[in-house]
């Protein structure tokens, strides 16, 4: 990491910081909701383990240092994928949630949960969200993305249909996930997820207040299937190419960090490599931080008002600022992207503190079911892919391959594919798809869930 890089990320999570520490300093606990008790009914991640005894060395009241650990999980989770194969697997969020799910469970964290560990995550969540979707100009991806878009949406509804048939199957089986009602909800999430990524994910489990140990099954059932989907994809890709290419995601998240050195301006980019451009990128983190915080104030304003989730809302208001207000958000899409991603990752290192390791999941009721649910999600989309896009709609393998990757994973995973497999005339457009699974993703399964899931489940 380059001199440059290691100061203007240190900046910005210098920024995080102290509107987190603002938060604590608060005479009133909840910058979200009107006391710390609603705030953690609201979000219901925190969960008392009871495995585990209450003490732990670090006490759950002890802000600063719950902070420190979440921190130091999601950049080793970081550096694990960057660094081994098994990280490169998992995926350095998930590599994060394990690594603080495992210090709950040999008491270093507290496993009852924490008030500071609730803020940190209502935050990251309210705040990644626009701060992700400020790229996400509808009619950029429209232009750019030709027959990706298609294959995109082939494997969205494979995803969707999936999801309704597996559940029909086992809704019954479900219904012990987590607490009673949980099934449905968590269904919902995972068909957000494979439609645009864990930012849906997060969003669809907080606004249907999935309880965490339901979110642990679901988040592990789908990596155990992503753990099989992610080589089989490349390998299909590979022997299109028949040849051996020596891409890789570490060179696409090396490119990403050159990419972030830069500044995009009216009339070209400059190379960061004077104080007037470290100038001008401070400026546009703060820009991008202030557009985010006005998008979650003013969503949360009109959610009190028209009694919509304020995530939904704050969706809608940055794919509309990013379409209509596409040129003058340009030079702020950089650092809000790195800024959102830097989020997620203390997201994912902070849900491992309530949520629980592999094995608490794995051995809760209705894991098997769920497992279930993911396998018969996961076929109906590759059937949908191979046999709808490729046999019936004549899309050519690599655009399916990109779009099917898009939706199971999001769009750093299509582009690292593109990258790796040497498609780089498809780089551009696989962000921009898996975008748009960031933009749909949340509402299909919130409508899917709402519509269909909840009256199987109560039928």
């Amino acid at each position: 990491m380059s001199k440059w890089n290691s100061i203007h990320v240190l900046k910005m999570t210098f920024l995080i910081i102290m509107a987190l520490d603002g938060v604590h300093s608060l005479a009133s606990p909840s910058l979200f909701s009107r006391s710390s008790r609603n705030l953690k009914k609201n979000l219901q991640l925190p969960v008392t383990l009871s495995t585990f005894p209450s003490t732990s060395l670090i006490p759950a009241d002890a802000n600063w240092s719950l902070w420190a650990f979440i921190a130091s999980s999601a950049a080793f989770g970081l550096k694990l994928e960057k660094s081994t194969v098994i990280g490169r697997a998992l995926s350095g969020p998930v590599c994060a949630m394990l690594i603080s799910a495992f210090a709950t469970n040999i008491g270093i964290l507290p496993s009852t949960g924490s008030i500071h560990i609730t803020n940190l995550q209502s935050f990251v969540v309210k705040l990644a969200t626009p701060l992700l979707l400020l790229g996400a100009d509808l009619q950029k991806i429209y232009k750019e993305t030709k027959g990706l878009v298609k294959a995109f949406l082939v494997g969205s509804i494979g995803t969707t249909l999936g999801a309704i048939l597996s559940f029909a199957i086992f809704h019954k089986q479900l219904d012990v996930v987590g607490i009673p009602g949980d099934g449905w909800k968590i269904a919902a999430a995972l068909i957000a997820k494979n439609i645009g990524g864990g930012l849906n994910f997060m969003a669809v489990v907080d606004i249907l207040k999935a309880s965490p140990s339901a979110i642990s099954a679901g988040l592990t059932v789908d990596n155990i299937l992503g753990l099989l989907y992610f080589p089989i994809i490349s390998s299909i890709g590979q022997r299109f190419n028949n040849q051996q290419l020596k891409s890789s995601t570490s060179a696409f998240i090396e490119s990403l960090t050159a990419e972030s050195n830069s500044i995009t301006t009216g009339e070209g980019t400059i190379q960061s490599n004077s104080d007037q451009s470290d100038i001008a990128v401070v400026d546009n983190t703060l820009g991008s931080l202030a557009v985010g915080l006005s998008v979650v104030a003013l969503s949360e304003a009109l959610a009190v008002w028209s009694n919509i989730p304020a995530l939904t809302i704050s969706t809608a208001l940055a794919v509309f600022l990013a379409t209509v207000c596409s040129q003058p958000l340009t030079p702020l899409v950089p650092p809000a992207e790195l800024l959102g991603k830097l989020l997620l990752l203390l997201f994912f290192g902070s849900i491992g503190c309530s949520a629980g390791n592999l094995g608490v999941a794995l051995q809760s009721q209705g894991t098997l079911a769920l497992l279930g649910f993911g396998i018969g999600l996961y076929l109906t989309h590759l059937i949908a892919i191979f046999v709808g896009g490729c046999w019936i709609m004549k899309i050519s393998l690599p655009d399916v391959l990109l779009g099917s990757n898009a939706n199971i994973g999001n769009a750093a995973t299509a582009s690292a594919l593109a990258s790796s497999l040497g498609w780089q005339n498809r780089l551009l457009p696989a962000v921009l798809v898996g975008t748009l699974g960031n933009v749909i993703g949340s509402f299909v399964g919130l409508w899917v869930g709402y519509q269909l899931l909840q009256p199987l489940a109560r039928g």
